[in-house]
């Protein structure tokens, strides 16, 4: 491989690279949070989590719009997007920083319709995520 092409591929890993995490990201926590995806609610929390609850998918979707807007920012600060790159830098640090807080702490009142229900219902390993086989089958509440 010349130099040329790793370059090539280093500029579009560059361009496109947070964009694509950041969708990534940002999807895993619209499934969570749609209660498409509800097995992790019942999952032991990330080891470096300090909240009460698991709140894992929030928190990388956070992290995912904070990797948006880093790629804005390096896309601004290489020309590719006209502009200025502070505010984008700026927004990916309140991001970061908000990702790194719901470690920490996550409201509950922050929490999804069908989270808040399976806390009321028990809310531990043993408390299945959906009211019902019906809605298991559904994929749905």
């Amino acid at each position: 491989m010349s130099s040329g092409t790793s370059g090539d591929l280093m500029t579009w890993t560059g361009q496109f690279g947070p964009f694509i995490v950041g969708l990534a990201l940002i999807g895993v926590a619209v499934l969570a949070w749609s209660g498409r995806w509800r097995g992790w609610a019942a999952s032991p929390k990330a080891p470096f989590a300090m909240t009460t609850r698991n709140v894992i998918p929030f928190t990388l979707g956070l992290f995912g719009v904070a990797a948006l807007f880093l790629g804005l920012s390096w896309n601004v600060a290489a020309g590719v997007v006209p502009g200025a790159s502070a505010p984008w830098d700026i927004a990916a640090g309140v991001f970061a920083v908000l990702a790194w807080v719901s470690t920490l702490w996550w409201p509950a009142a922050l929490t999804p319709s069908w989270y808040q229900d399976w806390v009321h219902r028990g809310g531990n390993e043993q408390t299945d995520p959906w009211p019902s086989p019906r809605a298991r089958s559904k994929g749905h509440r």
